[in-house]
């Protein structure tokens, strides 16, 4: 399973998809990743699990002097949980068994219903998801 910032976000994104999150509180993740791993190393942002959060706070908040101590804190707890999430996330739904994740069951609402889509790798590509798209698209008359 993949640990970058692009998956913790994608996460995000399939957590509120899912009901998981409320619109808020998934617009807050969002808005405080972005905010505070724009102090982040491309290393950093490779694997969200392997990084010393206290020193990129720290640099979050040199680089952002304008911000208010409870602001900063703030973003800070949304960081935190986002990535406890995808963490918890990663060791229940992850790889135990050999077989990759899966994001579960992905429900897009179209008119009166639902369409559903089963079994998407949790580490889906931009490339595999354009390809679907692609071949939605191709089923419309």
């Amino acid at each position: 399973m993949q640990t970058d910032l692009d998956t913790l976000t994608h996460f995000v994104g399939q957590q509120l998809i899912r009901g998981k999150l409320t619109p808020n509180t998934a617009n807050s993740y969002y808005s405080s990743l972005g905010r505070v791993f724009e102090s982040a190393s491309d290393a950093e942002k490779a694997n969200v699990f392997n990084i010393d959060l206290d020193t990129l706070f720290a640099r979050f908040r040199k680089a952002n002097t304008d911000l208010g101590d409870n602001t900063a804190a703030s973003y800070e707890g949304r960081v935190r949980a986002a990535i406890n999430r995808f963490a918890e996330y990663a060791k229940t739904e992850g790889e135990a068994d050999g077989t990759p994740a899966t994001m579960g069951t992905l429900a897009i609402p179209i008119r009166a219903g639902l369409v559903k889509i089963d079994g998407l790798p949790s580490d889906l590509t931009p490339a595999e998801a354009s390809r679907i798209a692609t071949m939605i698209t191709a089923m419309a008359t």
